[in-house]
């Protein structure tokens, strides 16, 4: 089981080795139901969250965020 850090601490991050020993490449979700969720990705299906997700009021904050800046934006 995957430990949670201390609340208001940063956590370092880390490429994930994919299947074939090679680090896969970290991306940031810009969606409202993954705000900001970092995740690492390889061309051929491999796929894993590389943080922890956000609690919901948090991740209804940074989704109602990101809408109000693109309504800026356009």
């Amino acid at each position: 089981m995957r430990k949670k850090p201390p609340r208001g601490e940063e956590v370092a991050l880390v490429a994930p080795d994919c299947y074939c020993g090679r680090l896969a490449r970290l991306q940031t979700s810009w969606t409202e139901s993954n705000p900001l969720r970092r995740w690492g990705k390889k061309g051929y299906g491999f796929f894993v969250w590389v943080d922890i997700e956000m609690p919901p009021r948090e991740r209804a904050l940074m989704a109602w965020l990101l809408r109000t800046k693109r309504e800026f934006e356009d």
